[in-house]
């Protein structure tokens, strides 16, 4: 089950990537203007998407540390890799991001409501 939905997240990732670097090539105009554009015209949805991104990222980083330390034939980095990471990311600080998460979401959908 583990694998499948590191699989499932990974592919999430690849998916809003190129639907996101394919509607920011495609848009005519300059700057944070393409990155409106990739969005659908909402601030929202590039936070939203964002979002997905992070939540894929964390979902998937556990099994893709194994795969890349059993690759390179050392299984007994991944411990100290997870370690490291466990050690910085604290139920605290993911509380703390979702939050400010949230906070950007909510900015984001005001900015948008305001300009309908």
């Amino acid at each position: 089950m583990k694998f499948a939905m590191t699989l499932i997240a990974l592919a999430l990732i690849a998916i809003i990537a190129f639907d996101f670097v394919r509607a920011y090539l495609g848009a005519t105009s300059t700057g944070w203007q393409r990155v409106w554009d990739a969005g659908r015209g909402s601030a929202t949805m590039v936070a939203v998407q964002l979002g997905i991104v992070a939540s894929c990222i964390a979902t998937a980083s556990g099994d893709v540390v194994d795969w890349i330390c059993n690759l390179a034939n050392d299984p007994g980095a991944a411990d100290s890799i997870k370690g490291a990471i466990a050690q910085y990311c604290t139920p605290t600080t993911v509380g703390i991001a979702m939050v400010g998460y949230l906070g950007l979401v909510a900015w984001a959908r005001l900015r948008t409501l305001n300009k309908a």
